[in-house]
C-alpha cells in the first residue's frame, strides 16, 4: 500500500511532510482544485509545520474567507428554518454543508450551495418563504434559488431521479426512509435536521461517483464518516436495498488503494464479497489515476445496473435527457430553437467521448499529481 501525498498527509491528518518552497508552491493549484485548501491550512498550522510566509498568509486568507462565508450561510439558513416552525420538521441539510460537525472548523470545507431536502407536502410554504426572504429563482433549473452569494439547492429525492427517469435502475434512497433515520444537529450555532451517518455515507459514495471523483474532498468527506461510528449492519443493508453496493465499493477501493488508509474490517469484508468485472476494475482504475479529467461516473454507475437493456436505456437518456433538462445543458440557447440543443449535445458528446477514449486506450505514464495530490 502506497503512502498518502503530501497534500492528502496534512488533510486527513497525517503527519504532514517538510517540503521546499518549490514543493509547496506545486500543492497551491491542487490544494485549491480539491477543495483542500482550508482543511490543508487547518492541519499544517496544528501541527506546527512552517509553511513559505506568501502561501501561508494566501491559505490563511482562503480559510478565513471559506468560514466566513459557510457561518454566513448558515445563520440564513438558521433563519429560514425558524419561520418554518409552525409544523413539523420538513427540510433536511444535507451533505456537504451537514458534514461541517466532522471537520475541526467550518474553514476547513468549502460549500458551493445549501442542499436541501424538502418534504413535498412543504414545498409550496418553504417556496413562498423563500421569495419572501428575497431568494430568487434560477432560470431553467428548478429548485435552484438564489440571494446574493448563497445558492440553495431544493431536493424532492435524494439522487435526482426527476432529472433522469432511468437512473433509480442504478440506486435509489428512500425519502421516507431517510426521514425516518435522520436526526438534529447544531452545526455552528444552528439547529438543523441532518440525515442520518449510514445515510451519509452512502450518498457521499454515490455523490463522488456522479461526479466522476473529481474533488478529493469527497473522499476526506467519506473517510471523516466512517470514522464517526458507522452502524455497518445497518449500512450494507440499506446499500443492498437500495442497490448502491458498487458506489460504495468504488469508494472505499480509492480509500484503500490512494489514500492508503486501513478500513474498518467490515469495509473490507464488503470489498472481497464484491469483486469488480475485468472492465470495470480497469475504468475505475484508469478513473482514478486521471480524477480531474475523467468523465467516466455515469458509465460506471451503470454497472450498478443487471439488465443491459435497463443500462443501455440509462445511458442513452444520461447523454440525451429530457427537453427540460438538454436546456439546463446549453442555457444561452433561446427556447424556440431547442431543437439545435440535440445537434450540441452530439456534437458535445463526441468531443468529449473521443479525449476519454484516446485517454483511456493509451497509457501515459502515471503521475503522483493525477492520482491525489
Amino acid at each position: 500500500m502506497r503512502r498518502s501525498p503530501p497534500l492528502l498527509q496534512a488533510a486527513l491528518g497525517e503527519e504532514p511532510a517538510h517540503l521546499d518552497a518549490d514543493q509547496w508552491e506545486r500543492l497551491v493549484e491542487p490544494a485549491a482544485e480539491e477543495g483542500l485548501g482550508g482543511l490543508f491550512y487547518q492541519r499544517c498550522t496544528a501541527a506546527s509545520v512552517a509553511l513559505p510566509s506568501a502561501l501561508g498568509r494566501n491559505w490563511q486568507r482562503y480559510y478565513r474567507q471559506t468560514a466566513g462565508a459557510n457561518f454566513a450561510a448558515l445563520q440564513r439558513l438558521g433563519g429560514l428554518l425558524a419561520a418554518m416552525k409552525a409544523g413539523p420538521p420538513s427540510v433536511l441539510l444535507l451533505p456537504g454543508a451537514a458534514l461541517l460537525p466532522f471537520y475541526p472548523d467550518p474553514g476547513c470545507r468549502p460549500m458551493d450551495d445549501l442542499d436541501l431536502l424538502v418534504r413535498p407536502e412543504a414545498e409550496g410554504r418553504f417556496l413562498e418563504l423563500l421569495q419572501v426572504w428575497g431568494f430568487a429563482p434560477v432560470p431553467r433549473h428548478p429548485g435552484l434559488w438564489v440571494s446574493g452569494d448563497l445558492v440553495l439547492d431544493l431536493h424532492r429525492d435524494l439522487l435526482n431521479t426527476a432529472r433522469i427517469h432511468t437512473r433509480r435502475y442504478a440506486g435509489w434512497m428512500d425519502p421516507a426512509e431517510v426521514w425516518r433515520d435522520s436526526r438534529s444537529t447544531r452545526i455552528e450555532g444552528v439547529q438543523v435536521g441532518t440525515m442520518g451517518l449510514e445515510d451519509m455515507v452512502l450518498y457521499t459514495a454515490v455523490h463522488a461517483l456522479r461526479h466522476s471523483f473529481r474533488r478529493l474532498t469527497w473522499f476526506v468527506d467519506l473517510r471523516l464518516l466512517l470514522q464517526a461510528g458507522v452502524n455497518w449492519e445497518h449500512l450494507e443493508d440499506k446499500a443492498v436495498r437500495y442497490n448502491l453496493v458498487r458506489p460504495l465499493v468504488y469508494g472505499f477501493r480509492y480509500l484503500q488503494d490512494y489514500a492508503a488508509y486501513h478500513l474498518p474490517e467490515p469495509a473490507v469484508a464488503l470489498l472481497a464479497r464484491t469483486p469488480l468485472r475485468t472492465g470495470e476494475a480497469y475504468l475505475l482504475r484508469r478513473s482514478f489515476q486521471d480524477r480531474r479529467h475523467s468523465e467516466w461516473g455515469d458509465v460506471l454507475w451503470a454497472f450498478s445496473i443487471p439488465r443491459l437493456s435497463r443500462r443501455c436505456r440509462f445511458l442513452a437518456e444520461t447523454c440525451f435527457p429530457q427537453p427540460q433538462v438538454l436546456l439546463q445543458v446549453f442555457p444561452y440557447l433561446p427556447k424556440p430553437l431547442f431543437p439545435l440543443a440535440y445537434g450540441l449535445r452530439l456534437l458535445q458528446l463526441l468531443l468529449r467521448g473521443s479525449r476519454q477514449l484516446c485517454w483511456l486506450l493509451t497509457r501515459p505514464q502515471e503521475r503522483a499529481d493525477r492520482v491525489a495530490l
